[in-house]
């Protein structure tokens, strides 16, 4: 269920309370702004319809840690400490008002990712109910990303994120402004425009495919799936 079409008659208490975090930051000449957030929301969407009322799907976090995209325009970023102590507060508010099973910080950006590790470890020595942060890209799917495309690249507006939002939405795609390249390089090191003047990072070809997106999206998928039914056990 995604609360925010319920009303305070319809709630229910008890629910694995999923958040899509994402971010509004540049993702090349040929994805939009909010493919981060999109991914976080299409991987809660087939929760929701998978596990049913095991879930409760909260609104998405758009304005995240994108600082490094600061050079190109459109980009939104708050700080870290900003970042921190904002989810900080929604997960207690909803620890207070929703009394869940456990909170999912589902998260699709790397850039927040060492924030939201520390949110879960701050909130989990205060509380008993658990809140977890889940990165898409994490270490499971990373692995059979690399026995899938041979490498364990995890880009940004490259060829898996491009892949997967092929799979998700074809519109959303400029597919005309895609390019072939190659541009490596550390985003905890140095800002976005450093690496690459298109704002891609990582690999990516012209010869990219929906289908490819499906592959990767299904690894994403099950990886989730088996970790809310492991979190549901617990």
């Amino acid at each position: 269920m995604k609360i925010g079409y319920l009303t305070t008659l319809d709630f229910v208490p008890n629910r694995i309370v999923l958040i899509p975090i994402g971010s509004h930051e540049q993702h090349g000449p040929h994805l939009p702004y909010l493919t981060d957030t999109i991914i976080a929301e299409y991987l809660c969407d087939v929760a929701e319809r998978v596990l049913g009322d095991l879930v409760l799907v909260m609104p998405p976090i758009y304005y995240t840690c994108s600082i490094e995209h600061r050079d190109f325009p459109g980009t939104v970023y708050v700080m870290p400490r900003t970042f921190m102590r904002y989810v900080e507060d929604i997960v207690e508010s909803i620890i207070e008002t929703f009394s869940p099973k456990a909170v999912v910080l589902v998260n699709a950006h790397g850039g927040n990712c060492e924030i939201l590790d520390l949110v879960a470890r701050t909130l989990n020595y205060k509380h008993d109910v658990k809140t977890y942060h889940y990165y898409v890209y994490n270490d499971r799917v990373r692995r059979k990303l690399r026995e899938l495309l041979g490498e364990a690249y995890i880009d940004h507006a490259g060829l898996i994120e491009t892949s997967i939002m092929l799979a998700i939405d074809e519109t959303l795609v400029r597919k005309e402004r895609i390019v072939d390249i190659v541009r490596e390089g550390s985003l905890k090191l140095h800002r976005t425009k450093e690496i690459s003047d298109l704002g891609i990072v990582g690999k990516l070809s012209r010869d990219v495919s929906p289908e490819k997106g499906r592959q990767i999206l299904e690894i994403m998928v099950n990886d989730f799936l088996a970790q809310l039914q492991r979190i549901a056990k617990e």
